[in-house]
């Protein structure tokens, strides 16, 4: 058993799947879908508040970057070193509806959006948004919204209270200590970002083309690189603004519960994450994928 985000050496012709979503996803996006071989970590957090959900969605756009620094594990494709930290990433980009979203006013300007794509025939259903990051699909239908409810009626759809967030820029990672250590990080923004709220303050929202770049430094340099800290429009190492976020969520780890796992996030740094693991693993053997393959194999199964 082996997980990382991409497959170090196998190749996307050789794979078959007969499921009717991804028959479907093939007829939409042709060969692009086709090749998809790589491998997501989806983390799930419940907001209190789904207008609230809108709001943080909005506001945890710009850490995705920071985030998918620690969360990236596909440095190879096809036997070949990408030079990137996170090739599965390019891949997902080139679906539709991938990658950074916009900034959207409310809950009922998302759900606009989504109607707008369901009317024309652009998408199945809300599923097929790929953001980065995305409101849980329950979220997505305005049948759900909440409604008024008088003595005399009855309310349809969840409570004001069932929402979530789900964030997607994260490669699928092999050392369970990683993959607690990250969920908790993502877990503890979020609560940050509620408090925030709570306290009527809010996180300066940034243009998407702006976190874009950031998202690509990730992509290219993931923990070895530098990212631009828009508040003084300078470029910072990515250490230094992780270390930052770290003591931001501080004040709300003991109430989560997560003060080990998120303290787990200082080895990666010291470390380095999956990517740069597996490229020191590859180059001590010679440049040998199968060497990088028993390593992964070894991280995935130590816990199981």
């Amino acid at each position: 058993m082996m997980v990382a985000g991409a497959h170090p050496f196998s190749y996307w012709e050789r794979e078959q799947e007969e499921s009717p979503r991804y028959r479907a996803l093939i007829e939409d996006t042709q060969f692009i879908a086709r090749r998809l071989l790589a491998f997501g970590m989806y983390v799930h957090v419940g907001i209190d508040d789904r207008n609230l959900a809108i709001d943080v969605m909005n506001a945890m756009r710009y850490l995705l970057p920071h985030i998918l620094c620690l969360a990236n594990a596909s440095p190879f494709w096809q036997g070949l070193d990408t030079g990137l930290a996170s090739y599965r990433s390019v891949l997902l980009d080139a679906l539709p509806r991938t990658g950074i979203p916009n900034a959207f006013r409310s809950l009922n300007a998302y759900l606009s959006y989504v109607d707008t794509l369901l009317r024309t025939n652009s998408i199945p259903d809300p599923e097929a948004i790929w953001w980065d990051i995305r409101p849980h699909s329950q979220q997505q239908d305005r049948s759900r919204l909440p409604t008024e409810a008088g003595p005399n009626s009855r309310s349809k759809g969840p409570a004001p209270e069932q929402a979530a967030l789900e964030i997607r820029v994260c490669d699928a990672l092999p050392d369970i200590d990683d993959v607690l250590a990250v969920a908790a990080l993502i877990q503890a923004t979020v609560a940050w970002m509620v408090d925030l709220r709570h306290r009527n303050m809010s996180f300066r929202l940034y243009d998407r083309t702006l976190i874009a770049e950031n998202k690509w430094r990730a992509v290219r340099y993931g923990l070895q690189g530098k990212l631009l800290d828009f508040g003084i429009e300078q470029e910072v190492p990515i250490r230094d603004l992780l270390h930052e976020l770290l003591e931001r969520v501080e004040p709300v780890l003991d109430r989560l519960n997560c003060r080990e796992e998120v303290s787990h996030v200082h080895t990666i740094m010291q470390r380095g994450a999956s990517s740069d693991q597996q490229r020191h693993v590859w180059r001590q053997n010679g440049e040998d994928g199968k060497a990088v393959v028993d390593f992964l194999v070894s991280q995935t199964e130590q816990n199981l």
